[in-house]
């Protein structure tokens, strides 16, 4: 690869390299830096060995006073003495000399993400532990019967869809596999879209993985539906029966007329909820207010439409990953949050009824996101800004491939305790009886791009795949 595309992606990293030139000096900062943190960001630990945490001390600094905060439990405060423990490992670095010893935590620690505190005569640290059980639910315990259909969900449209699949035609498929004997369903990814401008309708490079999909609400089993007037007008008149006709006769599907035709209608469901004193508007506020990360990221979507365009592009002060109330329309947020409590509604619906009446979903977590949207926007320290994911060259794919989605940093997200990746798996498996991680190498190692680069000029990164596992095995 070229030597500049290196740099980049090292840059990207954190190492600070004008060129190739500086990489000795970038090595020996990286080195200080590592052996002058007393313990890694996270430390996993694996049920029913006992846990123990590597720290590594200065001299002087064999007394610990440790303060553990347990997930959901009382803190454990100990003093320990760790000279008398022969050292793993020790290092002599620029004048100071490192020892590593291994600190025991309480053996009847819980499964859980715990937080420790280490305080020192010099210094004070924080970290994170993940108290993980050694072996999961094996496949048995989710599927019976060990088959189910796959299909995604674009393509499975009937009589009464609109062109396109949508969550009652996956509701009817899952119950006609239950008749007969399957017990799982699994589809592509469900997540959000930019389905205007800018229109990217792939599955694999989502708006967010924290959020769904609105082209695929049932917009006719929507209690609004039955008692808006105008909605219901809309929906029956010859130009809009003409516009669906057209949508279900194409070969392809069309995301962008059939969003439009679906907004049209959503936004008076929409309107009839928010302006009628109901239980259901009660229900909805609910909803709303008990999810601030929803009204984030209505305002983030409602905010791109007002500036028709991604929001790298954006003035400065609304690329913070903050907006106030003038910054979008409030109507357009108010519909991003309807329409979301749509999707989780009838996703929740199908989800919960008994195996023996309707198959399982099995969804799919796709690898990355869209760099113009809202998780890299809301979170851009856990993502590489710049660097798009994809693949070297093979045998097929003789120049590679850039699948351009932004990639999660792999020491950034260690800080927060994976608090990202934890979110989104919670999303899913909220409705998941299975999740098919896309890529699973991409807990190992993921093959970066450095921007102006082709793929044949990427490198491959490092992950820390215990913690990713342990994330999972906890999740």
């Amino acid at each position: 690869m070229a030597p500049e595309a290196l740099t980049a992606i090292l840059r990207a990293l954190g190492a600070h390299l004008a060129s190739l030139n500086d990489a000795i000096e970038a090595t020996r900062v990286r080195r200080l830096e590592q052996w002058g943190r007393m313990v890694e960001p996270v430390i996993v630990s694996w049920s029913p060995r006992r846990a123990e945490v590597a720290v590594r001390l200065l001299a002087g600094e064999d007394i610990l006073d440790c303060e553990l905060q347990l997930e959901d439990g009382p803190t454990r405060v100990w003093q320990d003495q760790l000279d008398h423990i022969p050292p793993r490992h020790s290092i002599e670095l620029e004048g100071r000399h490192y020892v590593v010893r291994r600190l025991a935590l309480p053996d009847d620690l819980p499964l859980g993400y715990h937080r420790l505190r280490l305080t020192s005569k010099s210094r004070t640290t924080h970290t994170w532990v993940f108290r993980a059980p050694a072996q999961t639910h094996p496949l048995r315990e989710v599927s019976e019967s060990g088959w189910g259909v796959f299909l995604p969900l674009y393509s499975l449209h009937t009589e009464r869809s609109w062109g396109a699949g949508d969550f009652g035609d996956l509701a009817e498929l899952a119950q006609w596999t239950a008749s007969l004997g399957g017990d799982l369903l699994g589809t592509l990814p469900l997540l959000a879209a930019f389905l205007d401008e800018p229109c990217d309708p792939s599955p694999y490079t989502p708006v967010s993985r924290l959020f769904w999909n609105e082209f695929f609400v049932d917009v006719t089993a929507v209690p609004e539906f039955e008692h808006c007037v105008e909605a219901r007008q809309l929906v029956s008149s010859s130009g809009f029966q003409a516009e669906i006709e057209v949508c279900r006769a194409s070969p392809q599907v069309d995301y962008k007329r059939q969003m439009a035709l679906k907004r049209k209608v959503l936004e008076l469901l929409c309107s009839s909820l928010t302006n009628t004193d109901s239980v259901r508007r009660a229900d909805f506020k609910d909803y709303v207010n008990s999810r601030p990360d929803l009204q984030a990221y209505a305002a983030f979507r409602a905010a791109t439409e007002q500036q028709a365009k991604l929001w790298p592009e954006w003035p400065e002060r609304l690329r913070s990953g903050e907006l106030t109330a003038t910054d979008s329309d409030e109507q357009t947020r108010a519909y991003h949050q309807y329409v979301q409590w749509l999707a989780d509604s009838q996703l929740r619906e199908l989800a919960e009824k008994s195996p023996r009446d309707s198959a399982g979903l099995y969804l799919d977590l796709p690898l990355g996101v869209h760099p113009g949207g809202f998780d890299v926007w809301r979170e851009p320290d856990s993502f590489a800004l710049g660097i798009a994911g994809g693949a070297p060259p093979d045998s097929f794919f003789t120049t590679g491939q850039n699948w351009g989605f932004a990639p999660v940093h792999p020491e950034r997200i260690r800080v927060d305790g994976y608090r990202h990746y934890i979110q989104y798996l919670r999303h899913h498996m909220r409705y998941a009886r299975v999740l098919r991680i896309d890529h699973v190498m991409n807990l190992h190692r993921l093959y970066w791009i450095p921007p102006g680069f082709e793929a044949t000029d990427g490198a491959y990164v490092g992950y820390r795949a215990d913690e990713f596992y342990a994330v999972l095995a906890l999740e």
